[in-house]
């Protein structure tokens, strides 16, 4: 194997394991952020959809995360090409 091989399947598992780490913990920070904002809006006796719409989204987690598994996938492609070459 030659250094881009290594390199590449190195940037592969980082970049995979980011990827998934990043979506799986916006997951359960937005579980514990929901059960925060509807303690505090009960509190303040808004309704479900007025507490719906104020929850963060986190949209810019979603697309760092999806953008890391999609250079995982990349990484992927060019390490198989170069093995097989």
């Amino acid at each position: 194997m030659n250094a881009f091989t290594i390199a590449v399947g190195l940037l592969f598992v980082f970049a995979g394991v980011s990827g998934v780490t990043i979506l799986a913990m916006r997951h359960r920070i937005l579980q514990f952020v929901r059960m925060r904002y509807e303690e505090v809006f009960r509190e303040d006796q808004l309704s479900e959809a007025e507490t719906q719409a104020r929850l963060p989204r986190m949209w810019l987690v979603v697309f760092i995360g999806v953008g890391s598994l999609i250079v995982a996938v990349i990484a992927a492609v060019a390490g198989w090409t170069s093995v097989t070459q």
